[in-house]
């Protein structure tokens, strides 16, 4: 194994690599095609209502279901928490129809920035930008970096990073 920094691997061999070995539009298309797409769906659910209820959205897994599945919006609900499971299915969506130009890059992320917080910024120029504002987050003693070019530097840095790491699943890791 490999020793020193990004140079660890977090999976043994080459066993997260194994699993880049489908290509999941062709999987779509083919003879297993409606599995996969149950496969899909439910990952798309359960996905976005996990997402959004980690920024505090109070929909539940099956009012999740009910929106994405049939367009439904829960009776009694914020539009806002509709709109961030909505942001979330198109970020999905995103992603899986690009899968072979999606990477760790400024595009990509910044893409995905726009569609997550699409109707949910009080400034909507935000949308897919890196913040260029102070900001807090509540319940924390954390204050996230204020200085526009710090902010840059940082993304940069992490972007630079990413890059360097081969395996994707290390990547997805390192992101997290």
């Amino acid at each position: 194994m490999r020793t020193g920094p990004m140079k660890r691997f977090i999976f043994p061999g080459k066993s997260g690599s194994n699993y880049l070995r489908w290509d999941a539009r062709r999987m779509v298309s083919g003879r297993h095609g409606t599995y996969v797409r149950q496969i899909y769906s439910r990952l798309l659910i359960d996905l976005s209502w996990n997402s959004s209820r980690l920024e505090g959205n109070t929909y539940s897994l099956l009012e999740t279901e009910r929106l994405l599945e049939s367009g439904e919006a829960a009776e009694g609900k914020d539009a806002r928490d509709a709109q961030m499971i909505l942001n979330h299915k198109a970020a999905i969506d995103l992603l899986i129809a690009h899968a072979a130009e999606v990477g760790f890059n400024r595009y990509t992320i910044l893409n995905l920035h726009a569609l997550l917080s699409d109707n949910l910024l009080a400034d909507p120029q935000a949308c897919g930008r890196l913040r260029a504002i102070a900001m807090g987050i509540a319940g924390t003693v954390y204050h996230p970096p204020a200085v526009p070019q710090l902010i840059e530097d940082g993304f940069q840095q992490f972007l630079d990073t990413a890059a360097a790491i081969t395996d994707p699943f290390e990547q997805a890791f390192f992101a997290m």
